[in-house]
């Protein structure tokens, strides 16, 4: 079997380790820069910093503030791929990547991740993405430069890092994406049952007696919206009801003006099919609706039934609706941990995506069966 190709890092990682061991770099001699790397390897400044990075990570450099990086003092022994390193006792560091928000969901995926750190005796090195894009592949490069072994990213909405997931992809660093996922990157991905979410929370007011079902939602670029956009009208066409292209639209309430929200409402109230629920993206899009609908005069549990497609945020009371999703928040964030620890030692594995189970928490509460699907 042919053996597989090196991650560009580590064939640069290796060369250096060479140099040491052949005495071209001495105990306590400056060593070569950031930028020299790339000029002698050809490689982009990325892959120049985590070689970089790891050999400092392992003991093998010494970084001194205003001055540059040196060899530590004894110089190491090259270790060939495959062979024992003397540092294979450090601890691995994690790097977790999600927007701080007010969401249950969110902070018990990281309480999940690092659940999984404190028993394997991991380090997290945890980054804020603030919802940005811009910010988000800043944290991207930070992790790297910070020598991660490999990260797990709630990625933000919309896809416009693709470039940087592949690059850090294929130069070694592996990436577990949680709750949503890009689907041109080959990754490990762990989610919920989004579709189920979408559709057993439709068919549940669909079962109530509501034949015009509204959908409002917040992030609209992301899998895990698409998905349930997708359960929702799965639910609808079972049931033979009509998918009013009004009411389906995946447009995001929480970026419309205050005036232009209760605009849209009130057109939906006022047309021949009139919706008798509206299903929330989420319970922060519910408080919202619900706030905009008392201002509309419109009597909510009588006129007008509210769910959500999920309850992350305890903050928004949530007998405001009949029905909501519940999802496997924490089993989200410890599945992703175990994943990454496999892909550390198994690198040329095939990628998994993981579907877990959501609940459906209502008078009836509903399991809905989880799978797994393995991808070459």
């Amino acid at each position: 079997m042919e053996k597989p190709t090196q991650p560009n890092y580590q064939r640069i990682k290796d060369a250096l380790l060479q140099d040491i061991a052949d005495g071209s770099y001495g105990p306590d001699q400056l060593f070569i820069t950031q930028q020299e790397v790339c000029r002698r390897f050809q490689v982009s400044r990325i892959t120049a910093e985590r070689a970089l990075n790891e050999l400092v990570r392992d003991g093998v450099l010494v970084r001194r503030r205003g001055q540059g990086t040196f060899v530590a003092e004894p110089a190491v022994t090259y270790v060939p791929e495959g062979g024992i390193s003397p540092f294979q006792d450090k601890l691995a560091v994690i790097g977790c990547i999600v927007s701080v928000t007010r969401s249950d969901h969110k902070t018990a995926i990281i309480r999940g991740v690092e659940s999984i750190c404190r028993e394997t005796e991991c380090h997290m090195l945890f980054f804020d993405s603030s919802e940005s894009p811009e910010i988000e592949a800043s944290n991207l490069r930070r992790a790297v430069k910070a020598g991660v072994a490999g990260i797990i990213i709630y990625p933000v909405d919309g896809t416009s890092n693709s470039e940087i997931f592949a690059t850090i992809i294929q130069e070694g660093t592996p990436i577990v994406m949680v709750d949503r996922y890009y689907p041109t990157i080959p990754t490990d991905v762990v989610v919920p049952d989004n579709v189920a979410a979408g559709y057993e929370i439709t068919k549940s007011l669909i079962e109530q007696g509501h034949r015009a079902i509204g959908t409002l939602w917040q992030e609209v670029n992301c899998t895990s919206v698409q998905e349930r956009l997708v359960g929702y009208k799965q639910a609808l066409r079972e049931a033979h009801m009509p998918i009013d292209s009004e009411m389906a639209a995946l447009r995001s309430y929480s970026a419309l003006r205050e005036a232009e929200r209760r605009s849209l409402l009130a057109s939906w109230l006022a047309s021949p099919n009139a919706p008798s629920a509206i299903l929330a993206a989420n319970s922060y899009i519910l408080g919202m609706v619900c706030i905009d609908l008392l201002h509309l005069g419109v009597q909510i549990g009588k006129d007008v039934v509210l769910a959500a497609m999920d309850k992350d945020d305890t903050g928004v009371p949530m007998t405001l609706g009949t029905a909501s999703v519940i999802l496997p928040s924490y089993q989200m964030g410890s599945e992703a941990m175990h994943i990454l620890l496999n892909r550390l030692h198994n690198r040329h594995a095939p990628t998994r995506h993981v579907v877990l189970p959501v609940t459906l928490s209502s008078p009836a509460s509903m399991a809905i069966s989880a799978h797994v699907i393995s991808a070459e």
